[in-house]
């Protein structure tokens, strides 16, 4: 969602089970607006499974004009970069690692950071044909320092999808931005197929950051992502809103130093390379 970036998958658990088929040697990844990871093309006498077994390493680039991620702006509503990084084991354990330009508004402050490193690792069981569970581990490390404050920190998840269709994940982080309080975060999303290169998909989330940013937040977007040889153009409507019990976001900027913003403008486009 997670987007994307954001509730980045990685990479290769979107590749099975896709319904699309095209041009061998077409492989196709897109970051559904905030950078989610998508699709793979095969000629029709090779199946998905099997392409995706033999592709152990996976690569992605893209050019986004916001970093929307869990219902916020990582990139105080500016286009942004990023490059991900990913590999997977026929056992399930997978792993990988993206780099991203970010900048949190805080250019008052001496030192802030402009660089997010994400290595992570994880684990994928399928549970039938139709389920498939999903543990990750991970943490967020950024070259200097974000309001003033240094604030790496590690982040857990779990999900559950349902063939290549719809997904629900949850997020922990114990000390959210090292500020000494979590965050929880719980996301849905789905994906249809309009025609062979041509996709739908929609998601929602729910952030309870209140002890961190002191309000909650809710959001969601839907889009479509038109694949294209190795590339994958997304043009998405994202939207937001504070949940907390503060009189106005005025209120927020004037009584907590850290704020992330929530997304603006509302439509957003991204064009992600993947190999």
């Amino acid at each position: 969602m997670s987007t994307g970036f954001p509730s980045l998958e990685p990479l290769r658990r979107r590749i099975p089970g896709c319904p699309v088929t095209a041009r061998r040697r077409a492989v196709v990844v897109a970051v559904v607006g905030t950078m989610y990871a998508v699709s793979l093309r095969a000629d029709d006498d090779f199946s998905l499974q099997s392409l995706a077994a033999a592709s152990k390493f996976g690569a992605l680039a893209t050019f986004t004009t916001n970093y929307f991620y869990r219902g916020y702006s990582k990139s105080d509503n500016r286009p942004t970069l990023r490059g991900n990084l990913d590999y997977e084991h026929d056992s399930g354990f997978f792993g990988g690692a993206w780099l991203s330009w970010v900048d949190f508004g805080d250019g008052d402050f001496p030192g802030h950071s402009d660089l997010e490193f994400y290595p992570y690792l994880g684990y994928s069981h399928e549970i039938d044909e139709s389920f498939r569970a999903e543990l990750m581990v991970s943490r967020y490390i950024f070259n200097d320092r974000i309001f003033g404050r240094y604030s790496d920190y590690n982040d857990y998840s779990l999900a559950l999808h349902y063939r290549d269709v719809a997904s629900a994940r949850v997020y922990y982080a114990d000390n959210a931005y090292h500020r000494g309080a979590p965050f929880t975060t719980v996301e849905v999303s789905g994906r249809y197929p309009v025609m062979e290169s041509l996709e739908f998909s929609a998601g929602a989330g729910y952030n309870a950051a209140r002890q961190v940013l002191e309000y909650d937040s809710a959001y969601w977007h839907a889009g479509l992502t038109w694949y294209w040889s190795h590339l994958a153009f997304d043009f998405r409507y994202i939207d937001g809103k504070w949940t907390s019990d503060l009189p106005s976001p005025a209120s927020i900027v004037e009584h907590h130093e850290f704020e992330l913003p929530l997304p603006d403008p509302k439509f957003m486009f991204s064009l992600t390379a993947g190999y």
